[in-house]
């Protein structure tokens, strides 16, 4: 999440700021990306795991 979100965002509460951050992360870590050869960071992870 970028910091101007946050900015722009008002949170009731703390429980709520920390749902709002676990949501992006999740998303964020379950998109593809190309950097990444088109997996997501969770793919990449995973793949790392099984290879130690």
């Amino acid at each position: 999440m970028t910091a101007k979100y946050y900015a722009d965002k008002k949170f009731k509460s703390k429980e709520e700021l920390l749902r709002a951050i676990r949501k992006y992360n999740i998303r964020y870590n379950n998109i593809s990306r190309k950097v990444l050869d088109f997996k997501s960071p969770n793919e990449v992870l995973k793949e790392y795991k099984q290879n130690q």
